[in-house]
């Protein structure tokens, strides 16, 4: 159920929308039991908003995973996407033409039907 959650450094120019620069990010998750749900990405400010471009989720295990915003008892609070059904050792990748936005002021989560090596890169920004 421990995830490791790495931010590498995106080197992008501010993206300009709405009056309002948007801070680019990606985060590289790395779980050797998914079990669980926790959270990928921090809830920015309030007001703000996080947006998803682009999403590789690769899985060893035969698992069902969903991506989503908060939590709440212990589960996805809104499934974005998902439960998407995984056969062993499945990726799938998917990038965004019109980019997924959350609720503001909420946390980007995963949560998953059972144990599992699997790693979630995701790529973004926040508004």
């Amino acid at each position: 159920m421990a995830y490791a959650v790495d931010t590498p450094t995106v080197i992008t120019k501010d993206i300009k929308a709405d009056s309002t620069y948007a801070v680019p990010f990606a985060c590289n998750v790395r779980s050797d039991d998914i079990s669980g749900c926790e959270e990928i990405k921090a809830a920015p400010a309030a007001g703000h908003r996080l947006f998803i471009t682009q999403l590789i989720i690769s899985s060893a295990a035969a698992i069902t995973i969903t991506i989503g915003e908060g939590e709440t008892g212990g589960a996805v609070t809104t499934a974005i996407l998902g439960p998407i059904t995984f056969a062993a050792n499945q990726h799938i990748l998917w990038v965004f033409k019109h980019p997924i936005s959350l609720t503001a002021a909420t946390s980007l989560t995963c949560d998953a039907s059972g144990a599992g090596v699997v790693n979630i890169f995701i790529e973004g920004y926040s508004i």
